[in-house]
């Protein structure tokens, strides 16, 4: 595993950004660099269901990597009076994963499912039948969240320092201009 290189540098850095909005940014512009390429391959690699009728779970064609996002969350309260990160709180989260619509398929495509006891049913295809059991089928497992973090697992430490440090660096010069105009 990867570390950040120059950390002290770059905390003292971060903390040189006293006005939350600023540090906000730097972090959350820098989180989303770094899991840009997790949302691409998550997305070029998660299955394609070519027609609805006859999906398992329900799943619209193509609605997977449709519902494939990148979510951000600052948390404003991680920090001390003096700056410091507390013990166990994030400050940022970022990460990338399917909505609600999509969660169940989103897990059986990932990990598989073995097949499971017929349910019984009295539709079939919006139309009303008679009772008939339904067989639920074995899904192979067709991974693409896990490969997509696995390629950027080795570089994410060092990527996020090096594009947190370039943030950092545009946020101070927004917040001295910001200041200086206040002083005004």
């Amino acid at each position: 595993m990867a570390y950040i290189t120059g950390q002290k540098e770059l905390n003292k850095a971060l903390n040189s950004l006293t006005d939350v909005k600023f540090r906000r940014k730097a972090l959350v512009d820098a989180g989303k660099n770094v899991m840009k390429p997790v949302l691409f391959h998550a997305k070029a690699n998660a299955p394609t269901l070519n027609i609805s009728e006859k999906n398992p779970d329900h799943a619209v064609a193509n609605e997977l990597k449709n519902d494939i996002t990148m979510r951000t969350s600052y948390n404003d309260t991680a920090l001390t009076k003096a700056g410091n990160l507390k013990k166990n709180a994030n400050e940022l989260t970022i990460s990338v994963t399917t909505g609600s619509k999509t969660k169940d398929y989103a897990i059986n495509a990932e990990y598989g499912r073995p097949e499971l006891a017929p349910v019984v049913r009295t539709e079939s295809f919006g139309r009303q039948t008679v009772l008939f059991k339904a067989p639920i089928p074995e899904m192979v497992p067709t991974p693409f969240m896990l490969p997509a973090l696995k390629a950027v697992e080795n570089t994410a430490h060092a990527k996020f320092g090096k594009h947190l440090f370039k943030s950092i660096k545009i946020q101070l010069a927004k917040q001295t201009k910001a200041h200086s105009k206040r002083g005004k």
